[in-house]
């Protein structure tokens, strides 16, 4: 074997000890995203989870908020702040966590039900008002604007049907 040969047999070798590099740090970099995408969808989560929890840990909040859902107008001025200061908190991560959705970071699964969950929040009388109030300033991206107000239209109609139902009979009472 000639000098020659040696040194394109490690030229070789560096060449594939490049690659093979090369691919680890892919391998690794793509590793690192899926782990800081998970990382921002439970981040999203656990202040969604935080949310309420914040209700009972803040002292008068849980009253403002219970008086606010049922009448917005029924509040003080600075309750009326308080709750609609809640309301844009509540909003920013429920636009993040649907941003995360249409990204394809959450599954459609989990998301429904998330969807559910805030199209419940929507049923008051209260929310609705504080959504019309933080929706002139207009701080929230188009399509989550257009995700809520289909919302909104989904909670009406989901509430004038039950309303239409005839209501079922408690089991203790006797046809005749």
């Amino acid at each position: 074997m000639t000098l020659e040969n040696i040194y394109y047999i490690g030229q070789t070798v560096a060449v594939l000890a490049i690659l093979a590099t090369l691919i680890a740090l892919i391998i690794q970099m793509r590793n690192a995203t899926r782990l800081a995408s998970k990382t921002a969808i439970q981040d999203q989560l656990d202040k969604l989870e935080r949310l309420p929890r914040a209700l009972f840990e803040t002292p008068g909040l849980a009253d403002i908020y219970v008086r606010g859902v049922k009448d917005i107008e029924g509040l003080t001025d600075s309750e009326r702040m308080i709750y609609l200061t809640f309301w844009r908190s509540s909003l920013r991560i429920w636009e993040g966590i649907y941003t995360q959705y249409l990204d394809g970071d959450i599954d459609p699964e989990t998301w429904e039900t998330y969807r559910k969950q805030l199209l419940g929040e929507t049923l008051a009388p209260g929310a609705h008002e504080a959504w019309k109030r933080l929706r002139r300033f207009n701080t929230h991206s188009k399509r989550f604007l257009d995700l809520a107000d289909g919302l909104r239209e989904e909670a009406i109609a989901l509430k004038a049907e039950r309303m239409s139902d005839p209501k079922p009979k408690p089991d203790n009472e006797a046809e005749t």
